[in-house]
């Protein structure tokens, strides 16, 4: 898979082939995109990835995390191809590096973040060991 982004963020992770790409929207639940030749991730990876990029929000940490106020996105070669129109857009490249690139304000970011990490952790039984 392929994220197509314009203008091009500086990240170097979205220039990789991808194995996942979480769509984080305002009003929907996030959506999960997959490349037909890998397995279904754990909930427990995404959980984790959410959280981590989750801080990188936070902290608007410019190694894993790029905010743009404007952009148009892309995802090439996954289930479903066209346009995402989520404001969050978390991915995971082949090699296992991965980032966020959220569009708008960082405020709002933030929020849809911490909704994020509310609805993966909300996936998983906490009371089974």
């Amino acid at each position: 898979m392929k994220l197509v982004v314009n203008p091009p963020p500086v990240l170097s992770v979205f220039g990789n082939d991808l194995d996942v790409v979480i769509a984080v929207g305002e009003t929907d639940i996030p959506g999960i995109y997959l490349a037909e030749d890998r397995p279904r991730p754990d909930r427990h990876l995404l959980l984790a990835m959410i959280q981590v990029i989750s801080m990188a929000v936070q902290e608007n940490d410019l190694e894993t995390f790029e905010r743009m106020d404007s952009a148009s996105v892309e995802l090439q070669g996954a289930q479903s191809v066209g346009n995402l129109t989520s404001k969050l857009i978390v991915v995971r490249a082949r090699d296992g590096s991965f980032g966020a690139l959220g569009v708008g304000e960082l405020k709002s970011l933030r929020a849809l973040a911490r909704k994020a990490v509310r609805y993966f952790t909300g996936t998983i039984r906490l009371d089974i060991p």
